[in-house]
């Protein structure tokens, strides 16, 4: 059995109305501190040290919040906050590809990715995107927002995206890179770290800028856990901070 579009939206109008009630009553409950399990989705590609930061400010602020961080790629993270699963999201999306309408969302800063592959190939030989259309590449899944990144611009130009490797792992996409086996895109941030270091270089290509924007979204009906994103957003703001020095 399946509900009607307009069971859908009598659905969608009844989330709203049990979140506001929700809020309603821990406003009154505990004097609008925040309180109760606070869902937090991380994108993985911002890294796995982010982590302890978040934790730290959530639990210092707010004693009564109970947190609990879920690492996931960008395009479930959004499908699990219109659900309502998750309370607030810290996305990475490319430029142009905004959170929906219905959250409340905000750019906080940048993380850089860069294209990466063995040191085979000379500085300049790969110019253009037709160029990288050529090569065979070492990929994240489908919900990866690197991977969506290539999908979109090489799609958008007509051009293939020739996949010798699909992963998860970005130390096995730089070790593979490294290698000389395709052409991988990571956070810049993982390369000077990565074993395979020596063996890569960093390319430069004309109209490509995998950097990916790092996003606060959250729903409209959060209540007082609404006064934890700011200090949500200063933790992340100093984090993105870190990782350029």
């Amino acid at each position: 059995m399946r509900p009607t579009h307009v069971g859908k939206k009598v659905y969608d109008h009844a989330e709203e109305i049990l979140a506001s009630v929700a809020a309603m009553k821990a406003e009154v409950v505990h004097d609008g501190e925040p309180s109760g399990e606070f869902n937090l989705g991380v994108a993985p590609g911002l890294g796995e040290t982010v982590v302890a930061p978040l934790f730290k400010t959530l639990c210092h602020h707010f004693p009564k919040l109970v947190p609990r961080v879920f690492a996931q790629n960008t395009r479930v993270l959004l499908e699990r906050l219109v659900s309502g699963s998750i309370v607030a999201g810290i996305m990475l999306c490319s430029g142009g590809d905004d959170p929906p309408d219905t959250l409340m969302a905000e750019v906080v800063g940048k993380l850089p990715y860069i294209l990466v592959g063995s040191q085979k190939y000379p500085s300049g030989h790969l110019s253009t995107i037709a160029d990288l259309a050529q090569q065979p590449w070492i990929v994240g899944t489908e919900r990866c927002a690197a991977r969506y990144y290539l999908d979109r611009t090489f799609k958008s130009r007509g051009l293939p995206l020739r996949i010798m490797v699909e992963t998860e792992s970005k130390d096995s996409q730089l070790l593979l890179a490294a290698q000389g086996t395709g052409l991988a895109v990571v956070p810049s941030y993982l390369v000077d770290a990565s074993p395979a270091a020596l063996d890569l270089r960093v390319l430069e290509v004309e109209d490509f800028d995998a950097s990916q924007n790092v996003w606060i979204a959250y729903s409209r009906y959060i209540g007082s856990q609404e006064k934890a994103i700011p200090y949500i957003r200063k933790t992340i703001v100093e984090y993105l901070e870190s990782l350029g020095r």
